[in-house]
C-alpha cells in the first residue's frame, strides 16, 4: 500500500457514523444558509424588476423562504440518516422550488425591464451622437 492509501484507511477507522452524520449536518446547515442568502437577494431583484414595470411585489417567495429558513434550524436535532434526508430534501426543494416559480412569474417582466433599459439607453445614446 502507498502513503495515500495508509491515509484513507485510518481515517476510515475513526470515522464513524455519528462523526458522518454531524458533518453532513455542518455542511447542510451551510449550504442552506448560503441558499437562504442568495434566493433572499434574488427575490430582492426580482420585486425590484417588478415594480419597475409598475407590477406587485411578490410575497410568498419571502413565506416560502422564511419556511425554509426555520427548517434549517431543525437540522441538527435530526437522529438518524433518514431524518436527516428527509429534512434536507425538504429544504432543498422549497428553495429550488422558489427558485423556479419567481423565474417563471417573472420572465416576461424582466425581458420588459431590459426592454426599457435598452430603450432608454438608445434614446441617451443619440442625444450624444
Amino acid at each position: 500500500m502507498n502513503c495515500f492509501e495508509n491515509l484513507l484507511l485510518s481515517i476510515s477507522k475513526y470515522f464513524t457514523e455519528n462523526i458522518y452524520l454531524l458533518t453532513a449536518k455542518i455542511q447542510a446547515i451551510l449550504w442552506s444558509t448560503a441558499d437562504v442568502i442568495l434566493i433572499f437577494f434574488f427575490l430582492k431583484i426580482i420585486n425590484f424588476i417588478r415594480l419597475k414595470v409598475h407590477k406587485e411585489r411578490i410575497i410568498s417567495g419571502y413565506i416560502f423562504l422564511g419556511i425554509s429558513t426555520f427548517l434549517i434550524f431543525l437540522i441538527p436535532f435530526t437522529k438518524t440518516f433518514q431524518e436527516f434526508s428527509i429534512l434536507e430534501t425538504i429544504i432543498c426543494w422549497i428553495q429550488f422550488s422558489i427558485l423556479i416559480i419567481a423565474l417563471i412569474a417573472t420572465r416576461k417582466d424582466a425581458l420588459l425591464f431590459i426592454k426599457k433599459i435598452l430603450k432608454k439607453s438608445d434614446i441617451e445614446s443619440t442625444r450624444f451622437t
